[in-house]
């Protein structure tokens, strides 16, 4: 494989598609996995995540449907003017912490139903544990885009599985 990182799709589990006893509950959230597979392989991870911040990929503002979300002018990342986020603006954490952030965000308005958590156990927690994790720190305001801070809650992680030869970028959010 000649390229470093290989685009496989995405797994994109919407809250709006399960049934929550009250329908209001849903709050508009979604999770978002975009998949590679690792080529030319960097010796580090902090290679790995240069390499995808530099992928047409990376490039998308998570705010628009999910068809429209990649930014043609490829100057949005999420809240954020992608010239400003670097390899330095994620800082490694253990897969425990990011699974602890995703499920408190994800239980933050009451219990979840049934398949929505099975969902949310095959799609983001059971690739974390395996995976060297990279969570996007919050940038400082001054690098927002014009209409970035759209999004109430932004957990960014970059997924580094070396004996699996893949890396996924994994965001949950809200529109």
């Amino acid at each position: 494989m000649d390229e470093p990182l290989i685009y496989q799709g995405k797994s994109f589990i919407n809250f709006r598609d399960y049934e929550f006893t009250d329908p209001r509950d849903h709050a508009y959230r979604w999770v978002d996995v975009k998949h590679f597979l690792i080529g030319r392989e960097p010796a580090r991870n902090e290679d790995l995540v240069t390499t995808l911040i530099a992928h047409p990929q990376f490039r998308d503002n998570y705010a628009s449907d999910e068809e429209g979300r990649l930014d043609p002018t490829g100057e949005r990342h999420g809240d954020y003017w992608a010239r400003h986020i670097t390899a330095a603006s994620y800082t490694h954490v253990t897969a425990s912490a990011a699974a602890d952030t995703i499920r408190e965000w994800a239980h933050q308005f009451g219990p979840l139903p049934e398949a929505l958590t099975n969902d949310l156990q095959t799609v983001a927690l059971t690739p974390l544990a395996d995976a060297d994790c990279y969570r996007l720190g919050e940038l400082d305001d001054e690098f927002l885009h014009d209409w970035g801070g759209s999004h109430i809650d932004f957990h960014e992680f970059v997924l580094i599985n070396r004996s699996a030869g893949s890396l996924s970028l994994l965001v949950a959010t809200d529109d």
